[in-house]
């Protein structure tokens, strides 16, 4: 039986010490592998030339 895959969410904000910048803000992801959400993943992670 094959089960629909949804990306899951989530967000992490890591901040420096005090009085420097934000080290990490990772973005999240809300959508259906197979729908717009997983396209735009897929076009994100994909190489493209120039850029290995």
């Amino acid at each position: 039986m094959s089960e629909k895959i949804l990306f899951r969410t989530g967000e992490a904000t890591v901040l420096a010490k005090e009085g420097q910048f934000t080290d990490a803000m990772p973005e999240i992801l809300i959508g259906d592998v197979s729908g717009p959400v997983g396209q735009a993943f897929a076009n994100m992670m994909a190489q493209s030339a120039g850029h290995t």
